[in-house]
């Protein structure tokens, strides 16, 4: 169990003379005596690598982006102003470099253990430190976490008994100021960032839903005002839109992001699909991405006679086409029995999907009719592909077609 770091006591904005005389008073300074008691010692590494993980995991982070990590549970009702201070780790020392030092110093002190990870930590009040304006000037500030706290506590890794054959290592609080300078109240207590956003893992739950649904930043928030206790504001909503929406693409390019999900489609029983790379200019380029899942390869299975081709332009920014084959199902409707997403509509392109899809459909061998348009790429690939099939053109891209080359300029013709 992690003992309790908070401060045990409170003195509501004293003077600053007052409050270096009190800290003085506390940690021993001038030996009188003082009505607080040091923190208890800390007797395991797996307590010591715990006690700062809530305070430290906000500290590092810019103001705007100051948020906890997603799932951390809900805040509990505050009862005594004791439970209204929150502390960060201002900095932390390694083992590693404290066992360097001891070693090249040639010192016969005991080397600390690696798995205690941190020798020494310092902990001081959320409102610690100076603020540093980085304006001009010109329109003052009104409010600032930084508020020159010095309620700070200073803690490191020691020996209990050198002379021990097994040296024993506990954690010792070396200094403490246990004064903060500042009014302590519920209300800033609870807009902390880290109280602020403790979403419950439902609540949680539900926003990530609500944001695939497309659900507007607004509603996100009038959901959590609802359903929660927490008062998260608006950047704080963008904040966390954004993270679950990174939650999602851990990879980080999307050539990587492309083979991850490909592996997670084909991992579904039934599910086939093939990225395929070509070299353009020293560089690699998905000319063909090919899908197919098993309710498609289960409809082809049973309408192979009859096909429909047909390639869909101006997909998304990069220009790929979606080169589609259809099946012809007994009430006379297309049903989409592979997609290939190419790059361009070359012959080896489209060569690569139609063999891929020959690959992954043993019924290939039964079809006896394809419909396609005036594309005369794509005939003279499928009379290489599917050599004992009738290619049949479709009667609405032809016209389309014919009309097109009429009205156009070489032919000369006009309106009258």
């Amino acid at each position: 169990m992690v003992h309790d770091l908070r401060v045990k006591a409170v003195a509501r904005a004293p003077r600053r003379s007052a409050v270096r005389q009190a800290a003085r008073g506390a940690s021993g300074d001038d030996g009188s005596d003082s009505s607080y008691c040091p923190p208890a010692d800390i007797d395991s590494e797996e307590e010591w690598e715990d006690s700062a993980s809530s305070a430290s995991s906000h500290a590092s982070q810019p103001k705007q982006g100051r948020t906890e990590s997603l799932g951390h549970p809900r805040t509990p009702r505050v009862a005594d102003e004791e439970e209204l201070e929150s502390f960060r780790v201002r900095t932390n020392n390694k083992v590693s470099a404290r066992n360097k030092k001891i070693k090249e110093s040639r010192s016969t002190k005991p080397l600390v253990p690696e798995k205690w990870v941190f020798y020494g930590k310092t902990f001081v009040c959320t409102h610690a430190g100076k603020y540093n304006a980085r304006g001009q000037g010109k329109r003052k500030r009104q409010q600032s976490r930084a508020l020159e706290c010095e309620a700070q506590i200073n803690a490191c890794v020691e020996v209990v008994d050198n002379d021990a054959e097994v040296p024993e290592f506990v954690v010792r609080f070396t200094t403490w100021r246990l004064y903060h300078d500042h009014g302590l109240s519920e209300h800033t207590f609870r807009q902390y960032p880290r109280n602020r956003n403790a979403l419950e893992s439902e609540v949680l739950a539900t926003v990530d839903t609500l944001r695939k649904a497309g659900a507007s930043k607004k509603r996100i928030q009038q959901y959590i005002h609802e359903n929660s206790v927490c008062t998260p504001t608006n950047q704080d909503v963008r904040n966390l839109v954004r993270r679950l929406k990174k939650r999602e693409h851990t990879a980080s390019t999307s050539a990587k992001r492309l083979k991850q999900w490909v592996q997670e489609f084909s991992e579904e029983s039934g599910n086939v699909a093939g990225i395929f790379v070509d070299s353009v200019q020293n560089k690699n380029i998905a000319t063909c991405i090919t899908l197919q899942t098993a309710h498609m390869r289960q409809l082809f299975d049973f309408f192979p006679e009859v096909l429909m081709i047909d390639a869909t332009h101006g997909t998304n920014s990069s220009k790929y086409k979606v080169f589609s084959i259809m099946a012809h199902d007994a009430f006379g409707k297309g049903q989409f029995v592979q997609h290939a997403v190419v790059q361009n509509e070359r012959l080896p392109t489209l060569l690569t999907a139609l063999e891929e899809f020959k690959r992954n459909n043993p019924a290939w061998t039964r079809i006896r009719c394809i419909l396609i348009d005036k594309d005369f790429t794509e005939i003279s690939v499928l009379k290489m592909t599917f050599p004992d099939a009738v290619l049949l053109l479709c009667q609405f891209h032809v016209i389309k077609y014919l009309r097109e080359e009429i009205a156009s300029a070489a032919y000369g013709f006009n309106a009258w």
